[in-house]
C-alpha cells in the first residue's frame, strides 16, 4: 500500500477478488519514502497506520485470503 492510495488499493483488492478469487494476498504496510520520493509530495511520507488498517479491513471484508 502506498501513501494516499487507499481508494486505489481497494480497487486492486476488488480486481483480485473478481479475477483471482482463490489468491492469497500479502498486504504490506512497510513503504518508506527514500531516494527521489521527496520529489513527489503524494508519496513523500510513510504510510499511516490508518491507511494500512483500512485496506486490510476492506480486503478481509470482501473475502480475500490474507497472508
Amino acid at each position: 500500500i502506498m501513501p494516499n492510495a487507499v481508494k486505489d488499493s481497494k480497487k486492486i483488492m476488488d480486481w483480485i477478488k473478481e479475477n483471482i478469487p482463490k489468491a492469497t494476498v500479502n498486504i504490506m504496510g512497510q513503504y518508506m519514502p527514500y531516494f527521489k520520493a521527496r520529489d513527489y509530495p503524494e508519496i513523500n511520507r510513510p504510510l499511516e497506520r490508518e491507511e494500512y488498517e483500512e485496506v486490510l479491513k476492506y480486503a478481509k471484508g470482501i473475502g480475500i485470503n490474507i497472508l
